[in-house]
């Protein structure tokens, strides 16, 4: 069959020219139902997640929890790591403090402090994905989240 086009109603919903760069700027923005994270970081490697409910939950109700996933982009590829089944150790984890995408320990896929200037990302058991930014430990460039 055909594809047909359609436009998504996508809207930026955080970055540094519209917010103070701290999680909590994050906590605030409970009308996103969708979210879409992006971070660049100093060396200019891409990559986040997509998680599909609002910010302040990590419970993703079971019918939507398979679109959640966490991606690596670079000027050739694209690499998706969509959630594994079976995996209920926690999704994704806003606080005040961090901002994370993985289970209850320190195998976070991506994690990024409270200032969202430095974060970590490590292969994590609940999407199978390697380290997504350039090194581990990683000085954030900019961050923005987009609301589906």
């Amino acid at each position: 069959g055909a594809c047909t086009e359609r436009a998504l109603p996508i809207t930026v919903k955080f970055g540094p020219a519209q917010d103070s760069i701290r999680s909590s700027s994050l906590l605030t923005k409970q009308e996103v139902e969708t979210s879409l994270q992006v971070v660049q970081d100093s060396y200019g490697t891409v990559f986040g997640a997509l998680h599909p409910s609002t910010l302040h939950t990590e419970s993703v109700p079971d019918s939507r929890r398979q679109e959640t996933f966490v991606f690596h982009a670079d000027l050739e590829t694209l690499s998706l790591y969509p959630i594994r089944g079976g995996m209920d150790a926690g999704i994704m984890h806003c606080c005040e403090d961090f901002l994370a995408f993985g289970p209850h320990t320190s195998h976070y896929a991506l994690w990024l402090d409270s200032e969202l200037r430095h974060g970590t990302s490590t292969p994590c058991p609940n999407f199978g994905n390697a380290c997504l930014a350039t090194s581990q430990n990683f000085s954030v460039c900019d961050v923005e989240v987009w609301g589906i």
